[in-house]
């Protein structure tokens, strides 16, 4: 009795784990506005203008404003950046952040979004689990709209150091990664 008991179980939360896995995530909170860091000066924009940026190169009043203070090679870094997809689904999203090269990156990339608690980590896991099922696929606009917090901060210095430093990389990943989607 007992033995199908724990079978009664674990076929259902297998299937209960299947399930989830087709219907559409979304996060209870996800970000409306990403904010950038530029040493004293912080700007919040809509995460709705970010993605008309990246789609059609149309920007707001507040990203003009932002991108103007960029040199022009910063301006083409943050918009190749933002044009990245990731061809991932959720599993292998999962596993590649559950690996110890994931937790290390996650680690890397937890230092250039500021948030006001212990859970960065978790929020960038989440954040890139829930993007990677949107229908558009794992990219930083996904992300950003999966990302647990209503505001995502970001430290532009510390992003564009990090983009530049993992450039060859990051350009790569579609190329390299295993086809997931």
């Amino acid at each position: 009795m007992l033995h199908r008991l724990s079978c009664l179980l674990f076929g259902l939360s297998g299937s209960f784990l299947a399930w989830n896995a087709v219907l559409p995530m979304k996060p209870s909170v996800a970000a409306q506005n990403v904010a950038f860091k530029y040493g004293p000066i912080t700007r919040s924009i809509p995460v709705a203008d970010v993605r008309a940026y990246a789609d059609r190169g149309e920007t707001s009043s507040e990203l003009k404003s932002l991108l103007s203070r960029l040199g022009s090679e910063n301006r083409t870094t943050v918009q190749s950046a933002l044009q990245i997809k990731l061809p991932l689904d959720v599993v292998a999203v999962d596993r590649l952040v559950r690996a110890d090269y994931g937790k290390q990156a996650l680690t890397q990339v937890a230092e250039v979004i500021e948030r006001g608690d212990d859970a960065g980590i978790q929020a960038l896991r989440a954040g890139l689990v829930l993007g990677a099922a949107s229908p558009r696929g794992l990219g930083v606009i996904s992300f950003l709209e999966a990302y647990p917090s209503n505001t995502v901060t970001i430290d532009l210095p510390k992003a564009l150091a990090f983009v530049k430093q993992n450039d060859q990389l990051l350009k790569r990943l579609p190329e390299v990664l295993p086809q997931g989607r």
